[in-house]
């Protein structure tokens, strides 16, 4: 009689774990990661950097400029160095704009840009730089330029 009532306990008894394992296996299912201070139907406050303010205001700014159909291309004066080629080719640029489009499309930071092309010029046996760019003149209303 005992070998029967041990043979029985143990058959019920896996029975129960298996049916237990199940149940634990079917409610851990959708169970979140422990986290002691979950609480459902909470979210977190979305962050906002000033990388994320500077970028939208960027993206404002492209949607509003207003741009001219023709690319302006001027050919800077020769220079010692790259960098003063092409604060030359940008000074031209805008002398040029500011002659046909008016003062308001001058900035060469708001226009279109093609990549400039800079070589090498020999004058006299100095090897100096000059610069070429081409950019399509843009404006920005007033209300959205920069503060």
């Amino acid at each position: 009689m005992n070998r029967l009532f041990n043979r029985t306990a143990m058959t019920a008894l896996t029975a129960l774990f298996a049916v237990a394992a199940a149940d634990l296996a079917a409610s851990t299912a959708n169970a979140q990661p422990y986290n002691p201070g979950y609480q459902p139907g909470y979210a977190a406050p979305v962050v906002r950097r000033d990388r994320d303010r500077d970028r939208d205001r960027e993206r404002e700014r492209e949607m509003r400029r207003e741009c001219k159909s023709e690319p302006i291309q001027s050919i800077g004066g020769s220079r010692l160095s790259e960098n003063g080629a092409m604060n030359s080719a940008i000074n031209l640029w805008r002398r040029d704009v500011i002659a046909r489009f008016g003062k308001e499309f001058a900035e060469y930071e708001v226009a279109q840009k093609a990549a400039p092309r800079c070589y090498h010029s020999d004058i006299l046996g100095k090897l100096l730089k000059q610069c070429t760019i081409t950019a399509v003149p843009c404006r920005v209303p007033p209300d959205v330029l920069p503060r």
